[in-house]
């Protein structure tokens, strides 16, 4: 009996436990970030921005790498060669093991495709900068956009529940005058088909607030949703007229500007290109022949 017991009741405290549990975590206090906060917090935390500065990163090191194709260059090549050795009257015409060393020296004198392709790595580095200022434009826009959104919706809530309050009422007045006699049937399922509409309404405002604050907490990198404290207040910009402030039309302009240098420079990949090449060569041992040394006369 004993152990049936301890049997349910460990089955119960852990039902209680998987009941409690959801309520507790809904009880946890949301995180609350003013309007500046939130801007910076997801201008620092966003991955998005760190993809863009990623690509500026990746856009300097081909510029780097382009620009090392026109760079000087040193080489070293060597090679080893096993043979039967040649003797002529004990003179070593062919040595056994011949080791030759070419170091190879080139200087670009004429690359114009390679110079080309330079100034087109930097205009791509340019694009990259301002892609991440538009990514970072993008970024605070929609958390802006989040967080005022949390702001409208608590307010539809609000206006829901005091529309829910008063359809209670209502239905209460019209209940109790149809229970008196006084009223009709019909005024009371009126009263009560309003007041459940108006439910509805405030669960899906209590919905839209929630999601608000979740996609406020994906923009900010928190671990949960996040909530709105205070109404921000904007200020009207001087230069509200001129669109070239803008990062996205930059970023436009920019990459209009580097898919036409490309064009333009479409006619250099037909030009020659001119290099100077050093390339000596050391073999040792070298051998009668390739030494220049006379062979000794064999004895009479």
């Amino acid at each position: 009996m004993r152990s049936v017991a301890s049997v349910v009741g460990r089955a119960f405290t852990a039902a209680l436990f998987l009941l409690l549990v959801p309520s507790a975590v809904r009880a946890q206090p949301l995180e609350r970030l003013t309007f500046a906060q939130a801007i910076e917090r997801a201008l620092a935390t966003n991955p998005t921005i760190a993809q863009a500065v990623a690509g500026i990163m990746r856009a300097e090191a081909v510029l780097q790498q382009v620009h090392s194709s026109s760079l000087p260059a040193l080489g070293l090549a060597m090679t080893t060669t096993f043979t039967n050795p040649v003797k002529f009257n004990d003179v070593t015409v062919v040595p056994p093991v011949q080791t030759q060393t070419i170091p190879t020296f080139g200087v670009p004198i004429l690359t114009p495709v390679a110079w080309a392709q330079r100034t087109q790595a930097a205009d791509q580095v340019v694009v990259s900068q301002r892609n991440e200022r538009d990514v970072r434009r993008q970024i605070a826009v929609a958390t802006a956009q989040s967080y005022l959104a949390i702001i409208a919706r608590r307010r539809v809530f609000d206006l829901n529940s005091r529309a829910r309050d008063n359809a209670r009422d209502h239905f209460m007045f019209a209940n109790q005058r149809f229970q008196g006699g006084i009223g009709s049937r019909l005024n009371a399922l009126r009263a009560e088909q309003e007041m459940l509409s108006d439910e509805t309404r405030v669960e899906e405002a209590l919905l839209l607030t929630q999601l608000a604050q979740e996609a406020l907490g994906v923009l900010v990198g928190a671990n949960g949703p996040v909530d709105a404290v205070d109404y921000p207040v904007f200020d009207i910009p001087d230069e509200l007229g001129q669109l070239t402030n803008r990062t996205d039309i930059q970023l436009v302009m920019e990459r209009e500007r580097a898919a036409q240098r490309v064009y333009s420079d479409s006619w250099k990949d037909r030009l020659p290109s001119l290099n100077s090449v050093f390339t000596p060569s050391v073999l040792e041992p070298p051998g009668v022949f390739a030494s220049g040394a006379p062979p000794r006369e064999a004895p009479t």
